[in-house]
Parts: structure tokens; sequence; C-alpha cells
């Protein structure tokens, strides 16, 4: 007997072609459902951040694209009220009852509030990355002083790559113009050529695990530089900072913290090593290096990470090397630093305090040095 004869009297299980008389019949893909279908319930209308995100995308700019959307949402019921669009856009339930049953008159003005709120721009680079799927994610776990900003630079200057950036600041007021930024980098994602997101901004592994971002396709990497040498490079950022951008913002911030007085600031070698203990203590971080890619910051919770993530770990003086690898044939330097002050400068308490500082980082850099694998490109790998 033949299979097409066996199946027509029995369909097997696993034949793909088998019927089960159960199951239920599936839904009908988006794409078929019927034209006439206007309301605004899920399984008849595109989501609300489908349309937020194409109006974003407006020719004439994102406010004329928001408000027309105007008079589509008011006609809708479940669109008269907040609840509609802390559901749809934040992804959770209102917090009370009276913030859910709040009228909406100007949903364009709702939806602008939100894209502009503190909650939406501490995620936008998850909703992000979730709303255009189709997109392989780059996650590059930069450490401080480490040459993460010439790898970003350069790969932004590739049409290729969409940056989403989380730094410090876009999920707070120091941050003005939020929603301009939304519409490039929408735009950008949208563009046929783009083939990547590239998250920057110092993102945490422990954000990228809490969020299950990172897929089979997907890559992780990072810069690892020695940490004395990044932390030495610190000092030096920041006394370059206050001395050639004294009224930039970290500047300005960093003088503040470092408690200095607001006239120019000229450093000599004197004046330098005699704020190097403050900017040590103050502004140079606890193990960056294992505070970015551990869930803790310690080794072993490091070198687990490592593995989980299938991280890719660049050296410093292969930074290069990568660029190129990646397609990317021209690139500059960013965040350069006046060696004012080096190591053997130090005295030795300060030394000892830079290493106390480094203490985790130190034994993932011994443990990279001794146990690292040759990757396929320009990289090593656990």
């Amino acid at each position: 007997m033949s299979l097409d004869q066996i199946n027509e009297i029995a369909p097997s299980r696993w034949h793909p072609l088998a019927e089960d008389p159960d199951a239920e019949m599936e839904e009908p893909p988006r794409q078929h459902r019927s034209a006439n279908s206007r309301g605004f319930a899920a399984d008849h209308y595109p989501r609300l951040l489908d349309k937020v995100f194409s109006a974003l995308r407006d020719p004439e700019g994102y406010d004329a694209g928001l408000r027309r959307l105007d008079d589509e949402l008011r006609q809708r019921g479940p669109s008269q009220f907040a609840r509609f669009y802390i559901e749809e856009m934040l992804g959770r339930s209102p917090a009370t009852a009276a913030e859910a049953r709040e009228l909406v008159l100007c949903p364009s003005r709702r939806i602008s509030e939100i894209l502009s709120s503190n909650e939406f721009m501490g995620r936008h680079d998850i909703i992000l990355q979730r709303e255009f799927p189709h997109l392989s994610r780059e996650f590059f776990f930069h450490i401080p002083k480490s040459g993460g900003s010439t790898l970003t630079a350069a790969l932004d200057s590739d049409g290729r790559f969409c940056p989403i950036d989380i730094s410090q600041g876009r999920d707070s007021g120091a941050f003005a113009y939020r929603l301009a930024s939304l519409r490039n980098t929408i735009l950008r994602l949208a563009n046929p050529r783009t083939r990547s997101v590239l998250i920057i901004g110092h993102p945490s592994v422990k954000r990228i695990l809490s969020y299950q971002l990172k897929r089979g396709w997907d890559h992780a990497f990072t810069i690892l530089r020695d940490p004395i040498d990044s932390s030495l490079s610190m000092i030096n950022y920041v006394l370059t900072r206050l001395c050639d951008y004294p009224t930039a913002q970290d500047s300005a911030t960093w003088r503040d913290i470092l408690q200095l007085p607001d006239d120019p600031f000229l450093p000599d070698r004197r004046r330098a090593l005699e704020l190097a203990p403050k900017i040590v203590e103050l502004l140079v971080p606890d193990n960056p290096t294992c505070g970015a890619l551990g869930t803790e910051p310690l080794l072993e919770s490091v070198l687990d990470n490592a593995v989980i993530l299938d991280l890719k770990i660049i050296r410093f003086q292969q930074i290069d090397d990568y660029i190129r690898y990646r397609g990317v044939a021209r690139h500059k330097r960013f965040n350069i630093s006046t060696r004012y002050v080096e190591l053997s400068d130090l005295d030795r308490r300060l030394r000892l305090t830079i290493y106390d500082k480094n203490a985790e980082d130190l034994k993932f850099y011994d443990w990279v040095g001794r146990h690292m694998i040759p990757g396929d490109g320009p990289w090593f790998e656990l």
C-alpha cells in the first residue's frame, strides 16, 4: 500500500497535512481580514503604536502626523479614555481608576505626552526592538574609557546600523528633544537599508537578560581594556573636560561633585595631582567591567553571562580591526584625553586605591588573558 493510500485511510499526526478534527480553526492572518472592519478592537485594527510610529515618520513632521490621528481616534469608544493610551503605549494598566477614566479630548497631545514621558523613554529601546523584530539586534556593552565611543561612532556612520541610545539623561529631563530623536530613530529603523539595531549608551547585561531581548541570530560584544589603564584614562578625561569644555553638562556636574570653584579650570601638573585623589574617590567607578557584564559585579557572574550571551570580546588593541571587519572603511577616534597624569605620578596609596576599585575587573582581565579562544573575526570568546 502506498503512503498516499495510508494517509487517505488514517492521516498521521506527524504528517504536515493531517487534520485534527478536534482542533479549533485558526484565526486568519491580519492581512486577510475584511477591509470593511474598522473597529478599534485588536482583532480588527492595527495596534496604536503601529499608527503612532507611522505618524512620526510623516513627511511634514511628527506634529502633523500625530494631529492626523485626532479625528480617527476621537470616533472610537476606547480611545476616548486615558486607559487606552496607557495600555497600548506603555504596556501596563492604569495606576488608579481615576487615571483610567480620564477623558482624552486631544489624542495627539496625550500621545506626545506619553512619548516624552520618563516612563516611555526609560523603556523606548525595548519597545523599538520589539516593534521592528525583523532587524538583527547588536548589544554593545560599553565599558567606560575603553574605546567604545570610537566604535559606536564608526558603526553609527554606516546606514546599515541604527543606534538606539539608552544613555543616562534620555529617561530624564536632561534630554530635551525626545520626539525629534524618536522620529529620527524610527525613520532610520524603517529604512530598507537598515539591517541591525545597535543598542548603545552603556546597557547592562542585567537589562538584556531581564527582558529576554537577545535572540539566536543576535550579537553581543564588548571591548576589554586593562582596568588600570581605563581608570587612569578616566582621571585624565575628567581633567581634559574640565579644562577644554568647562561649560559642558558633564563638566558642570563634575565640578559640583568635586566642589570646585566656578573659575576656569586650567590644570598644571601640580593641580592635576592634587585633584586626582578626589576624582578617583568620587568619579572613577568600581569594577566597571564586571558591573556592566555581570548580574552581580563578580568574576563568576561575568563568566556565566558571557557564555549565556555568547559574548564576543574585542581587545582594546583590536578596535580598528573590528571596525574594518564590520565594513566601515573610515573612522576617527573620539574622547581622546590629554595625559595630565601617569600612573607613576600617583603616590602609592592612590595607586593601591585604584587597584582595590578594580579588584574583580583585574581578575576577569587576567582570566580572559589565560583562557580566551580566538573567534572567527577580530575578537575572542570564552
